[in-house]
């Protein structure tokens, strides 16, 4: 997300992101990997931030062990 001078984003801010910019944005504090929010992106807009985790965590869940 932002770095540490920075604000952090907004829900609303991660929303509008394109898939590139919400990746990069959530790749690094979701298990440290890019492709759980990747995939995750298609599925939003995002009501609260434990409707984004849930997400991810689906993401996670359903994906291949490989």
């Amino acid at each position: 997300m932002a770095g540490s001078s920075e604000r952090p984003m907004t829900l609303d801010e991660i929303n509008a992101c394109d898939r590139d910019a919400f990746t990069a944005a959530l790749g690094a504090i979701f298990e440290h990997s890019p492709w759980i929010p990747e995939r995750t992106c298609a599925v939003r807009p995002f009501a609260s931030i434990d409707a984004l985790h849930a997400a991810l965590c689906e993401t996670l869940a359903a994906a291949n062990p490989d």
